[in-house]
């Protein structure tokens, strides 16, 4: 993991040549679209879950999770009883993979991380389950509604 991110950007930070977990995410789809879109509702469902700590985890300050040497995130670092520790322990589990779709990215012609991306999303999935993190609901009638929501 680059040093000069945070983990809670797992998804934003640019990594290997300029690439992002995201946006190389949309090189993957092109050949791979059904595991594109399995790592993409994970994301979600992990964004969702950290949604509530952002701020507290983005900024200094008290009662932050963040510090002023704290450009690295360790669970060290945070309360064992705090509820981001075990989202940002999966936001590690993306933040390693985001470096392999970074370096696919960068070189399309070497073989795309398919088996690391069945293995991380099975794991990452599991994590989530496991920290009772619910899935998206499929039907659109259930989504939120609001100013920045889909279908508004």
């Amino acid at each position: 993991m680059d040093a000069e991110h945070l983990l809670i950007d797992y998804a934003e930070a640019e990594r290997a040549g300029g690439w992002s977990l995201r946006s190389a995410l949309v090189r993957y789809a092109q050949p791979e679209p059904v595991r594109a879109g399995a790592v993409l509702e994970l994301i979600r469902r992990l964004d969702a879950a950290l949604a509530p700590h952002r701020s507290r985890i983005e900024k200094p300050g008290a009662g932050s999770l963040l510090d002023e040497q704290a450009r690295r995130w360790t669970a060290e670092q945070f309360a064992a009883d705090d509820a981001a520790v075990p989202l940002l322990g999966v936001a590690v589990e993306f933040d390693e993979l985001a470096d392999e779709f970074a370096a696919w990215a960068l070189d399309i012609t070497q073989q795309r991380p398919t088996d690391a991306v069945d293995r991380r999303c099975r794991r990452i999935g599991d994590l989530l389950d496991e920290l009772g993190v619910p899935t998206e609901s499929r039907d659109p009638s259930e989504w939120p509604r609001g100013r920045n929501a889909r279908g508004v």
